[in-house]
């Protein structure tokens, strides 16, 4: 094209006094010809002009097409922030290509962060992902481009017939596929538990009973005693029975409930427990009021009588607060105390009562009293709590870190615990590249597990199912996140 353009200056040269005429150009130039003249107060420029449009419309053998309803598009307001960087702007596009989602989510944030803007250039791909249908990850994405995009980016959506969601805005709920409002809903009740509840009760009667159950699963996040008025009229209401059981699920994990406190009443009537003589029990009938709320009536245990089933499910169904009470002491001792001597003991499993109220201080107190670590506590653990923990004893064979164990990208982990998971990635028998995993390994890592990962390369150097490129890909995106962070 410069070569073009240079031959097109050189023919034209001498031009200085040359004036086009209307009789000098084919007829479908002459408005363009009127509009070059009009706006321009140099004759050769306006004439470098017009000859550059007659030799463009020549060399491509086709007449411009009038469009008398043709309209002039408005242009984009100035933007009242920096651009990001080039160098910056083509790694986040090279992590879309290469589709690391994880990067490309986390440098967007680091774009936020930074009060910049992505680049024309670079918006249009960027907006078609985020807007492709069947992407999971869509409304993480047009969250955070709707701070990054700014005017011109909108102005793009504008011309697209698209809309993204606005800084002060959510995605519209009328308009969003169910997905969509499940993800929104996720996200709202971390900001504000209250809003989300209260989108959830307007739109209730109109969606379809898994849909309901679906949304209401939503309510867990920051769940609180302030739903359960909601919830309770669910469970009781309404006619979905996959409705009805996923209400009675939230509410078995709030511990100041109803149901809750039925539990614990109910148990208090026939558990005792005296320091020197041990537990006494007394025998308990099955009941409608049981059975209505969650409880089942026969033990698939042979060894296990019917009356013992039905009190050990209770007893897997109360907070820590409730041996509190029942042992007279502190959490501590009494966390210690249920695991060192457990009602029912043959068939009791402490964990699950431990899960279902995601007591985090509960879980960290059993796992720093055993020689094998539950790694259904993990995600429950800070990565200060994890750092504290024995990992000698504990297995590694077949197992695989869960996306749970992943906070935000900005929670590092610990050493101790980063050695354990890339123990348990590498060291078992079976391996395979995960690529998600890699990338979220590099937002936790520390940086001075660096040198140990190259060690490992070095270890793995003959590996042929690639545990060496495992462990250079995850030194690889600790880089990108460096440079992304600058």
């Amino acid at each position: 094209m410069k070569m073009t353009n240079d031959l097109i200056h050189l023919g034209l040269l001498g031009t200085t006094g040359k004036e086009l005429l209307p009789s000098d150009i084919p007829p479908f130039l002459h408005v363009t010809l009127e509009k070059i003249k009009a706006s321009q107060n140099d004759t050769e420029d306006g004439f470098y002009k017009i000859a550059a449009a007659l030799f463009t419309c020549c060399r491509s053998g086709a007449e411009p097409v009038s469009r008398p309803e043709a309209q002039a598009l408005p242009e984009a307001l100035p933007e009242e922030k920096a651009y990001l960087s080039v160098a910056k702007a083509r790694l986040l596009s090279d992590l879309l290509q290469n589709n690391n989602i994880s990067l490309l989510l986390y440098g967007y944030d680091c774009t936020i962060r930074q009060n910049q803007l992505l680049p024309p250039g670079c918006l249009p791909d960027m907006l078609s992902h985020a807007f492709e249908k069947g992407n999971p990850n869509a409304y993480e994405e047009k969250k955070r481009l709707s701070q990054l995009i700014g005017n011109r980016g909108n102005w793009y959506l504008q011309r697209q017939g698209l809309q993204c969601l606005e800084e002060e805005k959510e995605l519209p709920w009328d308009t969003s596929t169910h997905a969509q409002r499940r993800a929104l809903l996720r996200d709202i009740r971390l900001r504000d538990p209250q809003k989300a509840l209260e989108m959830l009760c307007g739109e209730w009667k109109n969606e379809s009973a898994q849909h309901r159950a679906e949304l209401l699963e939503c309510l867990e996040v920051r769940l609180s005693v302030a739903d359960e008025v909601f919830i309770t009229e669910a469970y009781k209401a309404d006619r979905s029975e996959t409705v009805r059981n996923t209400a009675l699920s939230l509410l078995q994990r709030l511990p100041e409930s109803q149901v809750v406190r039925f539990y614990w009443d109910t148990l208090k009537e026939h558990l005792r427990y005296r320091r020197f003589f041990g537990w006494s029990v007394t025998a308990i009938e099955y009941s409608e009021e049981l059975k209505k709320y969650g409880i089942a009536e026969i033990s698939r245990n042979k060894g296990e009588s019917d009356s013992d089933y039905i009190l050990r499910q209770l007893c897997e169904s109360v907070p820590l607060a409730f041996w509190c009470e029942l042992f007279d002491c502190d959490r501590a001792k009494a966390a210690e105390r249920l695991r060192e001597n457990p009602p029912f003991a043959k068939y009791f499993t402490v964990s699950r009562p431990v899960l279902r109220f995601n007591d985090r201080e509960w879980a960290f107190i059993l796992s720093q009293k055993t020689s094998q670590i539950n790694y259904a506590y993990i995600p429950l653990l800070t990565p200060a709590q994890r750092e504290q923990l024995n990992f000698n004893n504990t297995p590694v064979e077949g197992i695989h870190p869960d996306r749970s164990w992943f906070g935000g990208a900005g929670e590092p982990w610990g050493v101790n615990f980063s050695t354990h998971v890339l123990k348990m990635i590498l060291g078992g028998r079976f391996f395979y590249q995960d690529k998600e995993t890699s990338e979220l390994l590099a937002f936790h890592i520390p940086p001075e597990m660096k040198r140990h990962l190259l060690a490992l390369e070095q270890k793995y150097a003959d590996d042929a199912h690639g545990r060496a490129e495992y462990c250079r890909r995850i030194r690889q995106y600790m880089e990108i996140k460096n440079e992304l962070e600058k």
